[in-house]
């Protein structure tokens, strides 16, 4: 697929915005309209989601139109806004060191709008083998085979611990970077894990960043102690509400889920990647001494 500044469609020009790292697919940009274009597999594969995940009633962007490009595949979507919490978060912390409780209270309210949503998707079909290999689990026994007793028995316990757990439609990255307050997006990533796997990456993902700017990606912002309590506490209800046991309870084992997830791929940044492998047998230690990982990532 070549990649062209602009292109025009239905009389309309596009800007490239970028190119998947892992996907044959391009986003292009026009006023207020998003454009995925790239290899008619792929697209039609996404469109068909997108669609799916309108019907559910997830909070995602209005799809607009969808067509060919001589052999290849797009189709539009309206645009969620130009800040997500990522940068909205970042920059009420570099004013006041502190996330601003209204947008933390919009950040609340999309996310508990995506959970229930993810709920009415429950499935009790076994689907552990798919949801390690979409967090990469056979590529951390490649990575780190230093780590591979421990890692081992860390997974024999994930599974031992999420085994019970209905799997449920999910985004495998839900975080605030891919949430907007109007939405979430880049959902080319969506497949099923287990309940509860989305919303403990939300409010935890941030900390797999160090704190610094000497490293390639850093942290810019920081939940507190009580903002993490109130998304918690928001969360469990919900999930209380709908029959299900608070998602706090396997929190753990979640945050060490998406270590994993976390840990590999990053040879292209070898500065955060030495950072986030130190973590990491860190956080397998604590983990199988049934000490909190939680700690580690503050």
């Amino acid at each position: 697929m070549i990649i062209t500044p602009e292109i025009k469609v239905n009389n309309k020009i596009f800007k490239f915005i970028k190119r998947r790292s892992h996907r044959p697919v391009s986003v292009y940009r026009s006023g207020g309209e998003f454009m995925r274009l790239g290899e008619s597999g792929q697209v039609k594969k996404e469109f068909a989601v997108h669609k799916k995940l309108l019907r559910l009633k997830f909070p995602v962007a209005a799809i607009l139109k969808n067509g060919k490009f001589g052999k290849l595949s797009y189709y539009t979507e309206k645009s969620l806004g130009e800040d997500h919490f990522g940068h909205i978060f970042r920059d009420d912390y570099n004013k006041s060191k502190t996330i601003n409780r209204k947008n933390f209270a919009l950040f609340l309210k999309i996310s508990e709008k995506f959970a229930e949503a993810q709920l009415t998707t429950a499935t009790n079909k076994p689907r552990l083998s798919e949801f390690f290999f979409q967090i990469h689990k056979p590529e951390v026994f490649k990575e780190l085979p230093q780590y591979k007793k421990l890692l081992a028995k860390s997974f024999h316990k994930i599974q031992a611990n999420l085994k019970n757990l209905p799997f449920v439609l999910s985004h495998g990255d839900f975080n605030p970077h891919n949430i907007y307050p109007k939405g979430v997006t880049d959902l080319e990533t969506f497949h099923y894990a287990p309940l509860g796997y989305d919303i403990v990456t939300n409010i935890t993902q941030i900390s797999f960043f160090p704190l610094g700017h000497t490293y390639e990606f850093y942290r810019g912002y920081y939940f507190s102690t009580q903002q993490r309590q109130q998304y918690f506490a928001l969360m469990d209800n919900l999930f209380i509400k709908h029959g299900y046991k608070p998602i706090s309870e396997y929190k753990q084992h979640f945050i060490m889920c998406r270590a994993v997830w976390s840990v590999v791929r990053m040879d292209r940044w070898p500065k955060i990647q030495h950072w986030r492998y130190k973590q990491f047998k860190k956080l397998l230690e604590n983990y199988l001494a049934n000490k909190p990982t939680e700690k580690i990532l503050l």
